[in-house]
């Protein structure tokens, strides 16, 4: 049985890990704060802000140096442009218009979109008043100014900030990652998916293909897990294990040996760092972006850190035609990563009418032992594996392409479960993030 496996973060959530995007911030603002608290920040940037406003907009400057010095001044930890976006984020926007604050890619989309192309309706941003409106879109403003002034310089300003960010969230991930209990459940959770636990299972996994969203778990522990699974279960192998957005971890000189020797890389050669996306299709304006926000769109990011120079891809695209099943589990299915899915799909051969390759999706059914709260988290489940599944179809140029979901439902190849129950401590996933 050939298997494709692919992992989001409610992956690592049910794993105990709290690899939220909400964690994260309650993490780093701590960090940040200390005991100082957040209002009292936020009241330190637009005092700052405020008071050298009349200079700024007399003759602008880097007003964002004089908000850095005022904070390192005052705070435990060291702040970076894009700690302060989020910060003015949480302030002045409320959890309307389908996004959160913390809901990272969603507000870099949305912040890139005012400072890039001046665009407040295409943000998706809800705003708690008109006040914080004005507020908000005036800060972001002032503190993405750049004395060359080009759109394009400014641009590639605000994504070098965005690069120690993401250093920021990758030291977190990586400090998670480091206890063992994590890695332990997620061998577990990893051979229920796989049925590599029963024997007399018929869809238990031979060869096994892993797609990682997270920057959680790498290629390393892929090579752990199959090694000790293979003690007990000689036929089983895992063929490849992907990052598609970058490993937390990309510094550890132990993980980048061993992962460049399995590669036949240099020891020189580098890991690639996590990174943060937005989707390259502009859904509101029904087009492809092609201005300066660009750069900051998920398929330019992939190549431009070079992400797949650690994986073998010939042999991994060549394998997927041979894939017997589909296995996906915590993964938010959000339209941003519709193009992932798209090529999987067509080179597994899913919508053919030879294909016998079977799709499972796992979905979180929420702490609640009352059926109804159940049904609840099944049907938004549900909801969105069939969003997915008929953007597929409709992209195929074949007539059975609007009823596929209704074609591998009668043809037995479509399942929907409810996760694994682990023995683990119950955990809040009411936002997967981080995908």
């Amino acid at each position: 049985m050939n298997r494709l496996l692919i992992i989001g973060n409610g992956f690592d959530l049910a794993c105990n890990l709290e690899s939220s995007y909400d964690s994260f911030f309650n993490y780093r603002f701590h960090q940040l704060f200390g005991e100082k608290g957040f209002n009292h920040v936020y009241d330190k940037i637009t005092s700052v802000l405020e008071s050298e406003s009349s200079i700024f907009q007399e003759r602008p400057f880097p007003i964002r140096n004089s908000v850095i010095q005022e904070l390192k001044s005052d705070l435990l930890g060291d702040p970076n442009l894009w700690d302060i976006f989020f910060i003015l984020a949480k302030k002045n926007l409320s959890n309307g218009g389908g996004s959160k604050w913390s809901d990272v890619e969603s507000t870099i989309f949305g912040i890139i979109s005012i400072v890039l192309v001046n665009d407040r309706a295409n943000t998706l941003f809800s705003f708690k008043s008109k006040i914080s409106e004005s507020n908000f879109i005036k800060y972001i403003k002032w503190l993405s100014y750049y004395s060359d002034g080009t759109k394009e310089k400014v641009a590639q300003f605000l994504l070098n900030e965005l690069k120690k960010f993401e250093e920021v969230f990758a030291t977190y991930i990586s400090s998670l990652v480091a206890n063992n209990i994590y890695k332990d459940n997620a061998k577990t959770l990893l051979k229920e998916l796989c049925r590599v636990s029963d024997p007399q299972d018929p869809d238990k996994t031979e060869n096994l293909n892993v797609i990682s969203f997270n920057y959680s778990l790498n290629e390393l522990f892929g090579i752990q897990f199959s090694s000790e699974v293979e003690r007990v279960n000689s036929n089983f192998r895992l063929d490849s294990w992907s990052n598609v957005h970058g490993v937390a971890n990309f510094n550890d000189g132990r993980t980048k040996s061993q992962i460049n020797i399995k590669h036949h890389i240099a020891q020189s050669h580098e890991l690639p760092r996590p990174i943060f996306g937005i989707d390259g299709y502009d859904r509101n304006n029904n087009k492809m972006i092609q201005d300066d926000r660009l750069i900051f769109t998920k398929s330019y990011r992939v190549i431009d850190n070079k992400i797949s120079s650690i994986r073998n891809f010939d042999n991994f695209l060549l394998d997927l035609p041979n894939i017997d099943v589909i296995t996906i589990m915590g993964h938010s299915l959000d339209a941003a990563d519709y193009s992932y899915f798209e090529t999987i799909f067509d080179r597994c051969n899913l919508s053919s009418d030879e294909s016998s390759v079977k799709i499972e999706f796992y979905y979180y059914e929420g702490n609640d032992i009352k059926n109804e709260s159940k049904n609840i988290f099944r049907q938004k489940a549900l909801q969105k594996v069939i969003r997915l599944l008929n953007s597929y179809g409709e992209s195929l140029n074949v007539e059975h392409g609007y009823n596929l979901v209704s074609k591998l439902n009668f043809e037995g190849r479509f399942a929907f479960r409810p996760n694994p129950r682990l023995s683990m401590r119950e955990i809040n996933y009411e936002s997967y993030g981080a995908n």
